[in-house]
């Protein structure tokens, strides 16, 4: 059978090839070298929260007016082949964190998927009269 090339595909190739590479690795040395340093920082979701929530939100205003601006440079980017919408951008960005993290184990790439995972909540709250729009 003649393997697909399309871009669905090509991606779903590297997510298995992620899989694999994940497939008994033995995390005890990270964690522990990383418990060490959460000590003096606080956890990394207390960072992600502090950072969403603080300097990243003041700098970049509201991620659904953020991600929306990037959703619209991504699919002008591809030509208009595929509409990306702003709640793709926070898994784009989960997955690229994923991908570097895989590649070896860095605190900020924890820090940076925890605060993706609340901003992609947070696109997808109701408006409520936040600078969301």
């Amino acid at each position: 059978m003649k393997e697909c090339n399309c871009r669905l595909c090509e991606a779903h190739r590297i997510y298995n090839d992620l899989i694999r590479d994940l497939e008994g690795v033995d995390m005890g040395d990270h964690i522990a070298e990383a418990g060490k340093k959460v000590k003096s920082r606080g956890t990394v979701l207390d960072e992600a929260k502090s950072l969403v929530f603080g300097d990243r939100g003041q700098d970049y205003g509201h991620p659904r007016k953020d991600f929306t601006r990037t959703a619209a440079l991504w699919t002008a980017l591809i030509e208009g082949q595929f509409e990306f919408q702003p709640e793709h951008v926070a898994l784009f960005m989960v997955a690229l964190k994923l991908s570097r993290e895989v590649n070896g184990h860095k605190r900020d790439n924890l820090v940076d998927i925890a605060g993706y995972a609340q901003t992609c909540e947070m696109v997808n709250e109701p408006d409520e009269g936040r600078d969301g729009g």
